[in-house]
């Protein structure tokens, strides 16, 4: 925004920020958004084990083995983005002048 002070910043939909303002709030949409994504991939990991232990039950081994193998995958997955998030530092004090 032209000439506001202390600067500001207005977003698609009207919102005006300062810039510590929009950088948190930036910062928890991110967050929000990265953990949903393990949430729906350790989701996706229990729904495959589950169709796994079906396909074993109804004697599909195929199936069984394959969603078995998928499951797997989306574990490894789920679990690389979980290691990564707990090395990304949380949220600075933004008014912290380091």
């Amino acid at each position: 925004m032209q000439g506001s002070r202390p600067r500001r910043y207005r977003c698609h939909t009207g919102h005006a920020f300062t810039l510590r303002t929009l950088a948190q709030a930036q910062h928890e949409t991110v967050d929000v958004a990265v953990w949903t994504a393990l949430r729906a991939l350790q989701e996706k990991e229990i729904l495959l084990r589950n169709l796994s232990s079906a396909a074993r039950t109804d004697g599909d081994t195929d199936e069984a083995r394959r969603c078995a193998e998928q499951a797997s995958e989306v574990g490894q997955t789920a679990e690389s983005l979980r290691r990564l998030l707990e090395t990304v530092p949380g949220p600075r004090d933004l008014d912290d002048p380091e």
